[in-house]
């Protein structure tokens, strides 16, 4: 599944995400430091948490206070939680419901 989306359909997503990265960790600005460790990160329609993967090639998840990957697919959460457990992730919470009514 993230294999053939990563192929052709969302080929912009590690661009974007290593630009989200590098915008988060700017040593340039301070106030961005100050605020690594405490950040929150909430991936609706996160699906497969491919994206929270990806990610943690351009930062250290350890930089985000949580990391909530939200879902209505239950297969899809599934593997999202396998990910999770597999990659020691311990502030990656995986939400199966309806986006829209995240809180």
């Amino acid at each position: 599944y993230d294999r053939m989306r990563a192929k052709g359909f969302l080929w912009g997503r590690s661009p974007m995400l290593a630009a989200c990265a590098e915008r988060l960790t700017d040593s340039y600005d301070p106030r961005r430091q100050d605020l690594l460790g405490d950040l929150v990160w909430v991936d609706l329609g996160g699906g497969t948490a491919e994206n929270v993967s990806l990610m943690s090639k351009y930062i250290p998840l350890d930089r985000f206070k949580a990391i909530y990957v939200v879902d209505l697919c239950s297969s899809l959460c599934d593997i999202a939680k396998r990910k999770c457990k597999e990659n020691g992730w311990t502030n990656v919470h995986v939400v199966e419901g309806d986006a829209s009514l995240f809180v």
